[in-house]
C-alpha cells in the first residue's frame, strides 16, 4: 500500500474540491438547460393547442361562410324569409322544405343546427326544434344582439342554455332591409374530433367558468353541469353523456391527471388569470403534458378553456439527460463524447419539434415572417404568399420594409431606419398595430401587425423577430361605412332641423295676418269696406297656410328643390295693398307708417300672385321687425318691358337698423343672420330671404339688398311675368277664392237629407252651418257607430241622401262604418247612399284608401266653401235623377 503523504492528502482534497466544484458547476449548467429546454417544450405544447383550436374553430367559420353564401344568402331563400317576417303564416314551412337537405348535410359534418331569427332578435325557425320559435334571445344570446344590431357577421364560442358552443351568426339583408339572421352552431364535440385530427396524440376536455353558466343555464338543465375536478370554479359539460353531441367522458389517465393537478396553485392561479400555459407531470413513471388554452366569448370575455392531455415523454428524456449528464460529469471527461452525443441527440429533437412547429406555424391563416437584425426576411409562411402574392425568393434575404411595406394610403413610405416594426423590435421592445402593406401586383392592402423580438435566456433581444399581420380591410372598409352612415343620419338631423325652422317661419307669417285681422274685427263701428278688407286678408292668410300646408305633404316636391308655380293672374297694386293691410296691426304697434307706391292705372299680368305675396310678405315681416320708428314703403314698377314679357321689380325700404357692408353677403342663404346677437335679440331663422331668391330665380327674377347702418335698407327682387292685355276678362283665370255678393258659394238652390258623421264639435258645428246656408237639412252623429245606427234605424222619410263620413273617430273610424254600411245595403236590398269621405288627412294614398273602402268621394279639410257646394250638387243631383 502507498503511504498517503500529506502533499498527497493535500492534493486529493484538491482534486475532490476541484471535482466537487467542477460537479456544483455542471450540475447547476444542465439543471438550468434542463428547465431552459423544458420551457421551451411546453410552450410548444401551449402553442400547438392554441394552434389547433384556432384552426378548428375557422375551418367551421370558413365551412358555414360557404354554406352561407352559396345555399342561405340567395334571392329565393332571402325572398321566403323576408315574407315570414312579413306575416305569411306558410314562410316557415316553405323555409323548411327549402333548406332541409342543407341542415341534414350540416348535421353530418358536425355542425349542429341552423337557426333563423328576427331582426328583434326572436326565434324565427329552429331546424333542430320546430315547435319551438318566438322565443327572445337577445339577453342570453351576445352573438345574436351582436349581429342584428351591429349587422355583421359574429362567430366564436358562446355559453347556451341547454348546451354551449361555436355559434357562426349571419345578419340577412333583402337589398337594404335588414331582416334578421342566420346561426349555425357547433359543439365542442366537433371542435375536439377537428382538433384529433390535427393532431392524433392527445385527448381534450372543454370547462366553462362557473359565472358564464350559471347566468344563462335553464335551471332544469343545471344538472348537465358538474364543477371539474381540477379547478372547482370551471363546470365540464354533460359528463354522463346525457345528451347525444356531447365528447366522450374522460379516459382513465385524464382522470387521474385532474385529481393530480387539483391541488396545484399554478393551475388555479393562471387560470384565474386567463393564461395560456402548459404544466408537466409524472403519473405512475409516465410523463405528461397538460396544456391549457384560454377561450373567449364572442364579446372577448375569457369564459373557458381547452384544456390538452397528451403523452410527453419528452419530459422524461429530458429529466434523463440530465441524471446521464449529471452522471457523465462525475465520471469526468471520459464522458464528453458520449456526453456529445447525447447533445447531438437533444438538437436533432430540437429539430424535429422545430419542424413540427413550422408544420403548424403554415397551417396558420395570418401571414408571418422572421427577421433579423439589419430588418433582412429569413423565412416566410405561405399565408404570406397568400396575402401578398410574393414567392420567397422574392423577399427573402432582401430587406422587406423596401418591397412590401407602406405607411400611407398614397403608397408613401418612411426610411428604413424609421420603420416603425423594424426600430421597435430592434431595441427589443414589441410593436401591435395597423399599417399598409404593399402587395407584389401593387395593391395597398390594410393590416393589423404583431410583432415580437425573440429574447434570450436573459430576456435580452437576440435581432430576430417574428412578424405576424392579417388583412384587415373588410374591417377598415366596415369602420367607413358605418362612418358614412353616421354622417349621413348627422345630415339628416341637420335637414329636419332647417325644415322645421322653415316651417316655423312660414307658418308664422300668415298666422299674423289671421290674428291680427281677427283682433282688427272686433272693434266696434267698422266700416263695411274695412270689415270685408279685414275678412278678405283672413281668407287670403288662410289660404296662404293652406297652400303651405299643401306643400309640406308634398315632401318629394321640396327634397326635390320643385315647386310648380301657378298660372293666374296678377294685379300688382292688389297685391302691395293686401300685403300692407296684412302688416298693418303690426307696423302701428310699433307706431311706424306703413305706404305703398304702386305703378298708375291697374294693369295685370299672368304669374303665381300666391308666391308674390310670399316673397313679399317675407320682405315687409323683415321691415317690420328691424324697424323701430320711421317708415316702411312697399313699390312696384316695370324695369324692363316688351308685348310677351315684362320684368317687375318689388322692394321694401325701411328706416331700420341697416347692414354692414360686409355682412351683406351673408343674405339670401338659408338659415343664416347677419351675426349672432340679431338672431338672440330678434329671433328668426333667416330662411325668408333664402325663399324670396328661390322663388326669384324660379321666376327668372333675382334679388338683391342696399343698405348703410342706421340709415334702413331696401330690399327688392325682380320676376318676369306675362303682360294681359287690357281688354281681356280675368274672371275665368286662376285668382285666389274669394266670397263676393255675386260669386257666393253659399247661395241656396240644393236641397235634400245629409247625415254629417264627425267626433270634432267645432267641426260639427262649421258643417252644419254651411251645410243650413246651402239650404240642406242636417242630421249630426258623432262616431261612426252612432252614424250606421242612426242610418238603419231611420224612417224612410227621415233617410239621408248623402253622408259626409269623417275618416278618423272613435269607437268606430269612418271605414269600417262605410263597411257596415255597404254590407247592410246589400243584404236588405237598399239602393247605394252617396258617402263622401271629409278627412284632415290630404295624402294621395289616404284619398285610395277612402274609395278603396266604399266612399264614393272626398274632401280635405280646411272644407272650401265652394268646393263643397260643388261636390253635393254633384252627388245629390244624381241622386235625384
Amino acid at each position: 500500500m502507498y503511504a498517503t503523504s500529506p502533499s498527497n492528502k493535500r492534493r486529493i482534497l484538491i482534486w475532490l474540491g476541484g471535482f466537487a466544484l467542477a460537479w456544483i458547476l455542471t450540475a447547476a449548467l444542465l439543471q438550468d438547460n434542463w428547465q431552459y429546454k423544458q420551457g421551451r417544450y411546453l410552450d410548444q405544447h401551449a402553442s400547438v393547442v392554441a394552434t389547433a383550436y384556432r384552426a378548428s374553430v375557422d375551418s367551421y367559420a370558413l365551412a358555414t361562410r360557404v354554406l352561407f353564401t352559396e345555399t342561405i344568402n340567395k334571392p329565393n331563400t332571402i325572398t321566403i324569409f323576408a315574407r315570414g317576417i312579413d306575416g305569411d303564416p306558410a314562410a316557415r314551412g316553405q323555409l323548411y322544405r327549402l333548406l332541409a337537405q342543407t341542415y341534414d348535410d350540416l348535421v353530418k359534418q358536425g355542425i349542429r343546427q341552423l337557426h333563423f331569427h328576427t331582426s328583434t332578435g326572436h326565434s324565427y325557425l329552429r331546424f333542430h326544434a320546430l315547435d319551438k320559435f318566438g322565443d327572445p334571445l337577445f339577453d342570453v344570446r351576445p352573438s345574436l344582439r351582436i349581429a342584428n344590431t351591429e349587422k355583421r357577421m359574429v362567430f366564436g364560442f358562446e355559453a347556451g342554455r341547454i348546451v354551449s358552443g361555436f355559434r357562426y351568426v349571419f345578419p340577412l339583408f333583402d337589398q337594404d332591409r335588414h331582416l334578421g339572421s342566420v346561426e349555425t352552431s357547433v359543439t365542442f364535440r366537433s371542435i375536439r374530433e377537428t382538433m384529433t385530427r390535427i393532431d392524433p396524440g392527445r385527448e381534450y376536455a372543454f370547462v366553462l367558468r362557473r359565472d358564464s353558466v350559471e347566468n344563462v343555464v335553464f335551471a332544469d338543465t343545471r344538472n348537465l353541469y358538474v364543477p371539474w375536478p381540477m379547478n372547482a370554479d370551471y363546470f365540464v359539460e354533460d359528463p354522463e353523456l346525457k345528451l347525444p353531441d356531447s365528447p366522450p367522458p374522460p379516459t382513465p389517465k385524464m382522470r387521474s391527471l385532474d385529481a393530480a393537478l387539483a391541488s396545484s396553485t399554478a393551475v388555479h392561479t393562471r387560470m384565474a388569470a386567463g393564461d395560456s400555459f402548459t404544466l408537466p407531470m409524472e403519473i405512475e413513471g409516465e410523463f405528461w403534458a397538460v396544456s391549457f388554452s384560454p377561450v373567449a366569448d364572442v364579446t372577448q370575455r375569457q369564459v373557458a378553456y381547452v384544456v390538452s392531455y397528451t403523452a410527453a415523454p419528452y419530459l422524461g428524456a429530458l429529466r434523463n439527460e440530465f441524471i446521464r449528464m449529471l452522471a457523465l460529469a462525475t465520471l469526468a471527461l471520459a464522458t464528453l463524447l458520449f456526453l456529445a452525443y447525447r447533445l447531438w441527440q437533444a438538437r436533432e429533437q430540437q429539430t424535429r419539434e422545430a419542424e413540427h412547429l413550422r408544420t403548424i406555424t403554415d397551417t396558420i391563416a395570418d401571414g408571418i415572417y422572421v427577421m433579423d437584425a439589419r430588418g433582412t426576411i429569413r423565412m416566410i409562411n405561405p399565408a404570406f404568399e397568400e396575402i401578398l402574392g410574393y414567392a420567397p425568393a422574392d423577399v427573402i434575404g432582401k430587406i422587406g420594409h423596401d418591397i412590401f411595406h407602406a405607411h400611407a394610403a398614397n403608397g408613401d413610405r418612411v426610411p428604413h431606419k424609421n420603420c416603425p416594426i423594424f426600430s421597435v423590435v430592434k431595441q427589443g421592445g414589441a410593436f401591435q398595430g395597423d399599417e399598409i402593406f404593399r402587395s407584389k401586383a401593387g395593391a395597398l392592402i390594410n393590416v393589423g401587425v404583431a410583432s415580437r423580438p425573440i429574447l434570450d435566456r436573459n430576456h435580452r433581444p437576440t435581432g430576430i423577430s417574428v412578424t405576424a399581420f392579417r388583412d384587415i380591410s373588410v374591417r377598415k372598409q366596415t369602420e367607413a361605412t358605418l362612418l358614412a352612415a353616421k354622417n349621413t343620419a348627422e345630415a339628416a338631423n341637420r335637414a329636419k332641423s332647417e325644415f322645421l325652422s322653415m316651417m316655423s317661419h312660414e307658418i308664422r307669417t300668415p298666422m299674423n295676418g289671421v290674428i291680427g285681422m281677427a283682433q282688427l274685427l272686433l272693434i266696434p263701428g267698422l266700416e263695411e269696406g274695412e270689415r270685408l278688407d279685414y275678412a278678405r286678408t283672413i281668407l287670403n292668410s288662410g289660404q296662404t297656410l293652406l297652400n303651405l300646408l299643401n306643400d309640406i305633404l308634398d315632401l318629394s316636391k321640396i327634397e326635390a328643390g320643385r315647386i310648380e308655380l301657378e298660372d293666374g293672374v296678377v294685379e300688382p297694386r292688389q297685391i302691395l295693398r293686401e300685403t300692407a293691410l296684412l302688416f298693418a296691426a303690426a307696423a302701428a304697434d310699433k307706431k311706424i307708417a306703413l305706404t305703398t307706391d304702386g305703378p298708375e292705372g291697374n294693369r295685370r299680368y299672368r304669374g303665381d300672385s300666391h308666391r308674390l305675396r310670399q316673397m313679399l310678405a317675407n320682405l315687409v315681416g323683415n321691415a317690420v321687425k328691424f324697424t323701430h320708428q320711421g317708415e316702411i314703403c312697399l313699390s312696384v314698377r316695370e324695369i324692363e318691358s316688351t308685348p310677351e314679357r315684362c320684368m317687375l321689380e318689388f322692394s321694401v325700404r325701411d328706416t331700420g337698423i341697416g347692414i354692414p357692408a360686409d355682412k351683406l353677403s351673408r343674405l339670401f342663404q338659408p338659415f343664416t343672420q347677419v351675426d349672432s346677437s340679431i338672431t338672440r335679440e330678434y329671433g328668426g331663422t333667416g330662411l325668408g330671404l333664402s325663399i324670396v331668391r328661390s322663388l326669384a330665380h324660379m321666376m327668372k327674377g333675382e334679388t338683391g339688398v342696399d343698405s348703410q347702418v342706421g340709415q334702413g335698407s331696401r330690399f327688392w327682387f325682380s320676376v318676369a311675368l306675362t303682360p294681359l292685355a287690357p281688354d281681356v276678362d280675368s274672371r275665368g283665370s286662376n285668382r285666389d277664392s274669394r266670397p263676393t255678393a255675386t260669386h257666393d258659394p253659399l247661395v241656396r238652390g240644393l236641397n235634400g237629407r245629409i247625415l254629417v258623421v264627425e267626433d270634432n264639435r267645432t267641426n260639427r258645428l262649421v258643417i252644419g252651418t254651411l251645410l243650413g246656408k246651402i239650404g240642406l237639412t242636417v242630421d249630426m252623429a258623432e262616431n261612426g257607430q252612432e252614424g250606421v245606427t242612426r242610418l238603419i234605424k231611420s224612417a224612410e222619410t227621415e233617410k239621408p241622401d248623402l253622408i259626409l263620413m269623417d275618416v278618423q273617430m272613435p269607437v268606430l273610424d269612418g271605414l269600417a262604418a262605410t263597411a257596415q254600411i255597404r254590407q247592410w245595403e246589400l243584404d236588405n236590398a237598399v239602393p247605394r247612399i252617396p258617402i263622401i269621405a271629409l278627412t284632415a288627412d290630404a295624402f294621395a294614398e289616404d284619398r285610395e284608401r277612402c274609395l278603396a273602402a266604399g266612399m264614393d268621394d272626398y274632401l280635405a279639410k280646411p272644407i272650401d266653401a265652394a268646393r263643397l257646394r260643388e261636390t253635393l250638387a254633384h252627388w245629390l243631383g244624381r241622386v235625384k235623377q
